[in-house]
């Protein structure tokens, strides 16, 4: 059987001057794990039916987003630099206005 599995949030190893990298090797290779990147710009035709089928999964709540909402353009350089340390889950977003 294939299970995939996504794997998200890299932007933190960016700056790292020895990354993290894969941890477990040995379990990998004992279970014949394969692994594999992608990349969305790699599918360009499938595109219309995921962003379908998600906006249906999110409308209906099978499928959440979390964010990190940081209040203030003052504060903008700050959560800016905080994605870099992992330091938010889901989307960094800041918030430069009251919602209407």
């Amino acid at each position: 059987m294939i299970f995939p599995v996504a794997i998200c949030g890299l932007i933190s190893q960016y700056n790292l001057a020895v990354p993290d990298g894969l941890a477990n090797v040995a379990a990998i290779v004992n279970r014949n794990v394969t692994v594999q990147g992608f990349r969305l710009s790699n599918y360009p035709s499938h595109r219309p039916a995921a962003l379908a089928d998600l906006k249906r999964l999110l409308r209906s709540g099978a499928v959440t987003n979390d964010e990190t909402v940081v209040e203030g353009i003052e504060n903008a350089p700050g959560a800016f630099i905080s994605l870099f340390r992992g330091a938010n889950i889901g989307k960094m977003l800041v918030r430069v206005g009251a919602d209407d």
